[in-house]
């Protein structure tokens, strides 16, 4: 069993999400060379590509904060991607 949430990589643009820190990791994941529009791509990917983790500080300050995850989930149940 794999316990997920999957939201939509704008939902990283909401005024409620702590920017600017995921404004980058919003960018991280649909800029990065070779990806196409609506990969899915889970945060250990991203981890893998920030060479192993090593560069996250460059990008946020803690991608796996349960708060910043609470906060993305509940924006996306809500219905408030942002467009």
């Amino acid at each position: 069993m794999i316990n997920a949430t999957v939201v939509h990589a704008k939902t990283l643009l909401h005024p409620r999400v702590p920017q600017p820190d995921d404004g980058r990791m919003y960018r991280c994941l649909t800029e990065a060379p070779g990806r196409v529009a609506g990969s899915l791509v889970p945060l250990c990917t991203l981890t893998f590509e920030l060479a192993g983790g090593q560069l996250w500080p460059q990008v946020a300050d803690c991608p796996n904060s349960p708060a910043v995850a609470g906060v993305v989930s509940s924006v996306d149940q809500a219905g408030g991607r942002p467009s």
